[in-house]
């Protein structure tokens, strides 16, 4: 397979442009998830009002409590976690173009709303937040669908990061404008951009990409007929079936997938949704510093991702690692990371080095997008949506527990608090670590595995249904349209809006994996993996960068119309342009299509499309060990993404401009350092210095470790720069898990990775629905030391996520994903190994 030679030039192979779309859209998708983290420090914040004899008074846009502010950032995940599975579902049954399209579609239009709901009361706000994340939801787990078609094994590394890397950039994006249109241009600006912008991405999305390279018209001969080749021998990719889902529930790979994927998102949407309020409270930026300060993480883990999924790719190419390996080094080596820099972080007292720390540990996470990641297209590759949805789902706890836990925690706020908060996230970044490095693995599963089905089936599932990740980010953006309006009428509305906006956000993540599973080849995914969640990041630092800008000059609604039309763009542009795979794309050259194909063709667990092995899926330890990695990154992610601006805001007194800019800087270091990683890591396959296990393992426990190292030091650091620099480095330097578990989904099982990546992102998802309300919980006043408590539970759960991804993870395809003639095939390789070593002992 290594041998195949894809002839298409650079510039003119659809799969790129493919990979490259999905980064835009998770850019779009975490603008509109990110920019409440910045509009909220807006909507909250006193404004001083001069009146005409001359006497100040000062006033909030919405006296809300830091409990109903938890509630509001957590509410996005309460409907991203309800749409996970759905969407991986979805995405193997209807193509996962169509889903990823659709549910960044129903974003836009939901974050154009947002300011509506808004005045409306909190109570509308999150219900228009819960139903942005309703449609977020069905896009993540698509991915894996489209990948599974459009990307050859050799490359689904650097896919898989090159796409994810973008909700780093979106991470970023957000932090750095939110802040800006929030001081110039009111809050409500916020959401108008971020909207709209999507709603242009999805005319494209919706021209440009079709079901397969078979129906793509525009593609070139010579691509279509690499990719067919590059897929071809894959067991389980060639006929859609039913999923076997008692072997993916009970497999302990799956369930190691969603734990790593669990760690990763409490990390992740921890410092997501705390980081902007830390860089206000605790390092007293203003709005705009604050969402910078909060981005530059981003920007470290961006960064990170394209170089860790090109050096996963890279081992594996090379033979150096295992897939196996790829996944488990680099899954823990991000969560590890992350786990080190944060706890640093929390130590520390110089806002200079917390921000480093952060950044460095948020950074390091772009390895585990070379490692959980497309481990879900690993195991199982025709249901890497389902397991990436199931997975996401999981994953998505940290985004609803996180925000309201730090809500409870820092309630001053103080440093101390959100010392705690960094505690608990890299608690749980160790657990994910463990439980990844035990029990993960990048091989096909064996419930994956099965015999040829009808053709006909497949070429009727191609044609009925392709653009399920456009519809839950198309749903995301709606509902985001709407959180302003559900806003005005109180915060219950504001949760309500959001939960839904998560259950259409929810449907986008496991489909994507589908997409890429079917579009990147192995030697590619970590770059993949890498590139296309480096969005997430990107989008991230958007979000936080042109939230405050938006809320300042146009109002704080405009901060979700923003999002949710940029969104709405993306959505149009992804429903013309992608399909489910090489095959059934009409643009893609014919040249780039055989590539594909035959860079997939030797990876076992994807010639035809079965029921998924259910028990053998979710008693798998490598998909446990990316569920349990990606949950860790998460916690970390979605805790910085949620509490970033207000930290910046009422911790480190930022205004509102600078807390946005300073809060999107970490999700620009992570897109850079995804964009890297994802290089790396597939540089370092093909060179076959690692396996795809090393890698894997190696990336995303560097991340882990990495952001939880910065996260401690910011913690107990004093000094302002440091704490930003920190928080920068941990949010960047997990730009490396990219290539760790986002990318594992696709080793382990390949086409059954969007439901691994769904299950996982399942998981990932509770630290989104648990981290901003613990947030919310500790930081009451908030201060500085209810902080240290947010950032210290986020480094312990980094810690763990590291600790259990080195053990569990792997970049093999698992038995259960592999057809019955791969499989005997397999089982005569391991009987001569074990031959082999029963020689050596004698």
């Amino acid at each position: 397979m290594s041998d195949l030679v894809d002839p298409t030039p650079f510039y003119l192979k659809k799969r790129y442009l493919i990979i490259f779309l999905i980064f835009i859209g998770y850019i779009n998708l975490y603008t509109m998830r990110v920019n409440m983290s910045v509009a909220i420090v807006a909507l909250t914040q006193n404004r001083t009002i001069i009146g005409v004899d001359g006497t100040k008074s000062y006033e909030q846009h919405f006296d809300w409590s830091s409990q109903q502010k938890g509630f509001a950032l957590g509410a996005f995940f309460y409907g991203y976690i309800m749409t996970q599975f759905a969407g991986g579902v979805l995405a193997t049954k209807f193509g996962g173009q169509w889903v990823f399209g659709l549910g960044i579609f129903g974003t836009a239009v939901m974050t154009l709303f947002t300011p509506l709901m808004t005045y409306q009361g909190i109570t509308y706000l999150i219900i228009s937040r819960v139903i942005q994340g309703v449609f977020s939801g069905m896009a993540f787990p698509a991915v894996n669908a489209v990948y599974a078609v459009w990307s050859p094994p050799l490359e689904r590394s650097r896919s898989a990061s090159y796409g994810i890397s973008g909700i780093y950039v979106g991470t970023i994006i957000a932090n750095l404008l939110s802040g800006w249109l929030g001081d110039n241009y009111g809050w409500e600006w916020i959401f108008y951009v971020f909207g709209a912008a999507t709603i242009v991405w999805n005319v494209l999305w919706f021209l440009l990409v079709h079901s397969s390279p078979e129906h793509d018209p525009w593609i070139t001969e010579g691509e279509k007929k690499f990719i067919s080749e590059s897929l071809k021998n894959q067991s389980g990719m060639k006929n859609v079936v039913k999923p076997p889902w008692k072997a993916i529930f009970t497999s302990y790979r799956v369930y190691a997938i969603a734990i790593a994927h669990f760690s990763y998102n409490w990390g992740y949407y921890t410092l997501l949704t705390q980081l902007p309020m830390y860089m206000r409270d605790i390092l007293k930026n203003d709005l705009t510093k604050s969402g910078i300060l909060s981005a530059v993480p981003y920007i470290v883990q961006t960064i990170l991702i394209f170089i860790t999924g090109y050096f996963a790719d890279w081992l594996l190419v090379k033979k150096i690692l295992t897939v196996t390996q790829v996944r488990k080094y680099f899954n823990n080596i991000a969560l590890l990371g992350q786990m080190t820099f944060l706890l640093i972080a929390a130590f520390l007292t110089n806002t200079s080095a917390i921000i480093v720390c952060i950044s460095l540990s948020v950074g390091l996470g772009a390895l585990a997008m070379s490692g959980y990641l497309p481990n879900t297209i690993d195991i199982a590759p025709q249901f890497g949506s389902i397991i990436l949805g199931l997975s996401n789902t999981f994953a998505t706890i940290p985004g609803l527990v996180s925000p309201v836990l730090s809500g409870f925690i820092a309630v001053t706020p103080s440093a101390d608090e959100y010392r705690i908060i960094f505690y608990i996230t890299c608690g749980i970044y160790i657990v994910g670590a463990v439980v990844y490095g035990i029990f993960a693995t990048a091989k096909v599963q064996p419930w994956a595995l099965t015999e040829h089905s009808s053709t006909e089936s497949t070429t009727r599932n191609d044609k009925e249904t392709k653009n399920i990740f456009n519809f839950g980010l198309f749903g995301a953006a709606i509902f985001s349209a709407l959180a302003p309006y559900m806003a005005r009428h109180g915060i219950e509305y504001l949760i309500a809006i959001r939960i839904i906006l998560g259950i259409s956000s929810g449907f986008s993540f496991s489909s994507a994996n589908d997409v890429l599973s079917r579009w990147i080849p192995l030697a590619e995914r970590s770059r993949s993996a890498s590139f296309t969640t480096a969005g997430i990041n990107f989008g991230t630092f958007m979000a936080n960068f042109v939230s405050g800008y938006i809320s300042i000059s146009l109002g704080w609604e405009w901060i979700f119309y923003t999002f949710s039309i940029t969104t709405i763009i993306w959505c149009i542009i992804w429903f013309f342009t992608v399909h489910r795979s090489p095959e059934t794309d009409t643009w893609i050259t014919a040249t780039e299509k055989q590539f594909i194909i035959n860079s997939l063709a030797d990876k076992n667990g994807e010639k035809a499309v079965t029921k998924p092995p259910w028990k053998s899926l979710l008693t798998s330890l490598p998909l446990w060990a990316i569920i349990v990695a990606h949950s860790s990154y998460t916690w970390g992610f979605f805790t910085m993404m949620t509490q970033l601006p207000s930290y910046m805001d009422e911790v480190l007194h930022f205004n509102l401009k600078n807390s946005a800019v300073i809060s999107s800087l970490p999700y620009l270091a992570f897109t850079l350092v995804a964009f890297s990683s994802g290089f790396l890591a597939d540089w370092i396959f093909k060179k076959n210095f690692l396996t795809v296990t090393q890698i894997r393992k190696y990336f995303n426990n560097f991340a882990l470790l990495c952001q939880m190292t910065f996260l401690l030091i910011a913690a107990f650091s004093t000094d302002k720069t440091i704490i930003v620099i920190c928080i920068i480095l941990s949010v960047g330097l997990g730009g490396f898990i990219t290539s760790g578990i986002f990318a594992n989904t696709l080793d382990i099982a390949p086409q059954f990775s969007s439901i691994i990546y769904g299950i996982s992102s399942t998981f990932a998802v509770i630290p989104g629905m648990v981290s901003p309300p613990l947030s919310g919980f500790i930081a009451v006043t908030p201060n500085a030391s209810e902080y240290q408590i947010i950032f210290l539970i986020a480094c312990l759960i980094y810690l763990f996520g590291t600790v259990f991804y080195g053990i569990f993870a792997s970049g093999d395809v698992q038995q259960w994903a592999l057809t019955k003639s791969n499989s005997e095939d397999e089982q005569i390789k391991l009987e001569t190994a074990e031959s082999f070593k029963e020689r050596n002992k004698k």
